[in-house]
């Protein structure tokens, strides 16, 4: 009885958390959000002045050349735009009165320069900084791990679940689809939100999550991961044969003519760990998951247009966290970190709008 009577206060919690998180916004103020609009803009170009002056000085600091990555990203954003503009004229089109373009378009410029100026400088962070903390914390990440399934390896599960080919190559394929919905998640939440305030929220946790989760997280919680463990941590018997499992499952695809592309992507960022160069897409860090982190901002922003789409982004979401356990990019407490500080930076967010659009429109 006293059991039944824990877990039904821990699922009232855990109701009630969900409840709180994935209700769409109700702001108290209501009139012209011009002035918030401008402030929210104006703070996020300061932002964007700041990041591309770090990435002079930290490339200056390391002596590696960061003009043709950052023209990279810049250009790749700036199409993303254009095609995601060109998707909603064609929405306002069909739809007169539901889209105000000319609101939009401030929003959807500072959404392509923050993306194009903010991921080039995470990679450089990544890459050029972070190697200096190294992977201190892997065996105690990995031993949490074990505390939370029962003293097991987390893949241990999933591989018994979905350990087949198949199952392996459906998590390949849905891990990767986050690249492309990450990239362009900024400027789809600045043209799809229709509160100035909830664009505000989603591009600032967008933003924000790269430095504190990304990067400062990265920093405080050095980890490699377990596909890394063996090369870049220690021997231990649990990862050696999760890396086996894995070689098994990728000869196995190999010989059907298939590739799971995680596996080769893991070992080329192993080969060019600690490079020299300045790459569009390298270096190591598990703890926390940004891909779990950020598919939690995917579902939080889906719930602020609809329900339906809401729920269908944290089954997204649970997916890349299963995943990322299941292909050997993380430890499951790495997922589990990653949402629960985009948990908390949401509702940070939310906490502030309403004292910053009451301020905005005082004066």
């Amino acid at each position: 009885m006293q059991g039944k009577c824990y877990v039904a206060r821990n699922l009232k919690w855990v109701f009630l958390v969900t409840t709180a998180l994935t209700a769409p916004d109700s702001y108290t103020v209501r009139k012209s959000d011009s002035g918030f609009a401008l402030k929210a803009i104006g703070a996020l170009c300061v932002v964007l002045m700041v990041f591309m002056l770090l990435i002079v000085k930290i490339s200056a600091l390391v002596s590696v050349e960061s003009g043709p990555v950052l023209a990279s990203f810049m250009m790749l954003a700036l199409w993303a735009g254009l095609g995601i503009c060109a998707v909603a004229q064609l929405v306002a089109i069909a739809t007169p009165g539901a889209w105000k373009l000319d609101i939009r378009a401030p929003w959807l410029i500072v959404s392509i320069l923050m993306t194009g100026v903010t991921l080039p400088l995470f990679e450089l962070f990544k890459q050029h900084v972070l190697p200096a903390r190294g992977f201190p914390l892997d065996p105690y990440v990995a031993a949490l791990d074990r505390l939370l399934f029962a003293g097991n390896d987390a893949w241990r599960l999933t591989h018994a679940l979905f350990g087949s080919v198949n199952g392996t190559l459906f998590f390949d394929r849905v891990y990767a689809l986050w690249l492309p919905i990450m990239f362009v998640f900024p400027m789809v939440a600045v043209m799809a939100a229709r509160d100035t305030r909830v664009r505000a929220r989603l591009l600032g946790c967008w933003v924000a999550s790269w430095v504190l989760i990304a990067g400062l997280g990265a920093w405080i919680f050095g980890s490699a991961g377990p596909c890394y463990y063996i090369q870049l941590v220690g021997p231990d018997a649990g990862f050696s044969a999760l890396n086996d499992q894995l070689a098994r499952l990728s000869s196995e695809a190999h010989t059907n003519g298939q590739v799971i592309a995680a596996l080769d992507f893991q070992a080329m960022l192993l080969s060019e760990h600690l490079h020299t160069e300045f790459l569009p897409a390298g270096g190591i860090s598990a703890m926390p998951s940004m891909h779990v982190a950020m598919a939690m901002l995917f579902a939080l922003g889906s719930f602020q247009i609809s329900r339906w789409l809401g729920w269908a982004m944290t089954g997204y979401a649970i997916l890349i966290w299963i995943g990322s356990v299941h292909l050997g990019w993380h430890y499951a407490a790495d997922g589990i970190a990653g949402a629960a500080m985009m948990a908390l930076l949401w509702h940070v967010s939310g906490k502030l709008m309403n004292p910053l659009s009451q301020a905005a429109l005082s004066r």
